[in-house]
């Protein structure tokens, strides 16, 4: 089975949250065909992900695991052909608990394996599968995540923006704001020069026909037009 350029729009409510994000879960990349998967899914995923950002507006979100040299990730590669300075791009950091030596530094986008981008990194702890399994609650999760930062020493020099679903949801509330802020002139501009183009179409199209007198009088004009062109190609006029 191939993948699908129609998307499924969810939308979840939750009454003690306020932000409103709106984000767009692409498929991961793969290379290899599996099952009843087209010999291109490959292919297929790239075009898919590329139509998305490749657009100005589009901030890309990365999911890769702390473990990971971000340098290495597919779709920062693919990123980086349409945002080359990485302004638009953020890390988030997954798997935390798995990470490597130099991780401090990693997040900040120094040394080797890291990634200086704009808007940054921010890590976040996962549910294990037993977590999963034993159906953990988000809230509890945060709070886990929350004694894990602060009791790791790996963690404890790292300036907290950096740490934690809770910055996470924050960054990215602030850079939907800013980037509605700097965008939103842009697209109001380019409605109203398409209501101008739309409404110059309009007054070139015939008049509206609303009731039988009319229809006939348009039918005589088109006829008599007709017969006139006629007239003028067999004459030479």
């Amino acid at each position: 089975m191939g993948v699908s350029s129609s998307p499924i729009y969810l939308t979840v409510y939750k009454k003690d949250i306020q932000e409103d994000l709106t984000l767009i879960d692409l498929p991961g990349i793969t290379r290899n065909a599996v099952g009843d998967q087209p010999e291109n899914i490959y292919e297929n995923i790239v075009d898919l992900i590329t139509n998305y950002i490749k657009k100005p507006t589009a901030i890309v979100l990365h999911v890769i695991p702390a473990s990971e040299d971000f340098t290495n990730s597919e779709s920062m590669k693919i990123s980086k052909n349409y945002d080359p300075n990485g302004d638009r791009q953020l890390i988030v950091v997954s798997k935390i608990d798995k990470y490597d030596k130099g991780i401090g530094d990693k997040l900040q986008g120094i040394g080797p394996g890291s990634m200086a981008l704009k808007l940054g990194c921010v890590a976040v702890l996962n549910r294990t599968p037993e977590q999963i399994e034993d159906d953990v609650p988000f809230y509890k999760m945060r709070q886990l995540e929350q004694q894990f930062f602060q009791l790791n020493k790996a963690f404890q020099l790292i300036p907290v923006e950096y740490l934690g679903c809770e910055q996470l949801i924050k960054r990215l509330v602030s850079i939907q704001q800013a980037r509605i802020r700097s965008t939103l002139p842009g697209i109001l501009d380019e409605l109203k020069n398409q209501i101008k183009q739309k409404k110059s179409e309009l007054k070139n199209m015939p008049p509206a026909v609303t009731s039988e007198m009319e229809c006939w009088t348009l039918y005589s004009n088109l006829i008599k037009k007709y017969r006139d062109l006629i007239y003028a190609r067999v004459h030479g006029v």
